[in-house]
């Protein structure tokens, strides 16, 4: 079962949530929960706790804010690794689960062309809560602006995609999983990479702005929450050198394979 939470308090969430209703009855063979929240959903720590127990991923439906005007339809999963300015836990991450970033992500670019509506695809780095979760959990999410919110089109371009990818996943559960370090908060060479790869997915992306300085807490904490580590992939500009060279020295000496991005 994957469940879907959105609240009436954010307009986009209650917009997506329309669009999800609606859509999903195109998908009868998918078990689904929708569960409303009272307040914002990065507010919603361990809101798995009010799910029913068949509940294997959790799918959070937010809006997108941003300084640009660039319409946007990101997906990403939640976490804190320093402090918590926006939901969760200070620390914490939400466990992730990889496949289904990855595959929600190359609908999304399908979907938008199919659909012929100008919105850009992105994944975007672990930020906001909420965390203290025991089940894996993503945001998906439209913006930047309340005609973006309001955007029924860019809605069920959303719906179509996570269920295409919902379908896909219930019958395969597997792919390459993938943490990513380094670069800005929209990952732009983590969803090239994805968007050019079939069967590729990411879970937790730490920024280069929360790696100034190596850190090994952080580096096995998105590992560990990464529900499971096939490959890294380093965003290899966006990283400064002596942080770069000690992440690589950290995943040879465990055993991890990079790929340079």
């Amino acid at each position: 079962m994957f469940a879907f939470v959105y609240s009436k308090k954010d307009i986009a969430s209650y917009t997506l949530y329309q669009a999800f209703k609606e859509v999903s009855k195109d998908y009868p063979n998918l078990n689904i929960y929708f569960h409303e929240y009272p307040v914002e959903v990065v507010y919603a720590d361990g809101v798995d706790r009010a799910l029913p127990r068949e509940v294997e991923t959790i799918i959070f439906l937010s809006r997108h804010s941003a300084s640009s005007d660039i319409s946007t339809l990101s997906v990403h999963t939640p976490g804190n690794f320093g402090d918590n300015p926006l939901g969760g836990r200070p620390g914490e991450l939400a466990p992730a689960n990889p496949c289904l970033v990855g595959d929600i992500l190359r609908e999304y670019n399908k979907n938008i062309e199919g659909l012929g509506i100008d919105y850009m695809a992105t994944l975007e780095v672990t930020h906001h809560g909420p965390t203290n979760l025991s089940k894996p959990a993503l945001f998906v999410e439209i913006g930047p602006s309340e005609y973006n919110w309001r955007d029924k089109v860019g809605a069920r371009c959303i719906a179509i995609s996570v269920f295409n990818a919902l379908a896909r996943y219930a019958a395969k559960r597997n792919c390459i999983k993938c943490v990513g370090f380094g670069g800005p908060h929209y990952g732009p060479n983590f969803t090239r990479y994805l968007l050019k790869t079939g069967d590729v997915g990411i879970g937790h992306i730490v920024s280069k702005y929360v790696l100034q300085e190596f850190s090994e807490e952080v580096v096995e904490k998105a590992i560990r929450y990464n529900s499971g580590v096939d490959q890294v992939l380093i965003s290899w500009k966006g990283l400064k050198g002596p942080v770069r060279r000690r992440l690589v020295e950290y995943l040879m000496d465990k055993g991890y394979k990079y790929l340079k991005l």
